[in-house]
């Protein structure tokens, strides 16, 4: 389990099983939302986009976010429209800083 305060890096698994219960077109119950909870402490929500993984306290505001690689993409998008042939596969994403050039 990841240690707070969250890290400016992550690894993350996308294992059969999070293929297998992922649930297409939900942003909180996809095989990558999955795998980055069993990453995180319960006390908060995660919530995935094309471009973002976002961990949020409980209420919604968001604390941080992570790019997400274009394979990462890719397979949201694959697994979006059914391709449940997908594999399990691991990736590494970053953080998002936004306002870095204001």
């Amino acid at each position: 389990m990841v240690q707070l305060p969250l890290p400016n890096n992550l690894t993350i698994e996308i294992t059969a099983e999070d293929i297998k219960n992922g649930k297409p077109g939900s942003c909180a119950s996809c095989p990558i939302a999955l795998a980055v909870k069993r990453l995180i402490t319960n006390s908060y929500k995660v919530r995935v986009n094309t471009y973002f993984i976002e961990i949020l306290k409980k209420h919604g505001t968001v604390i941080k976010k992570y790019l997400l690689p274009i394979k990462t993409r890719n397979f949201i998008m694959d697994f979006d429209k059914g391709g449940y042939d997908l594999e399990p596969f691991t990736f590494e994403t970053h953080s998002y800083i936004q306002g870095l050039l204001k």
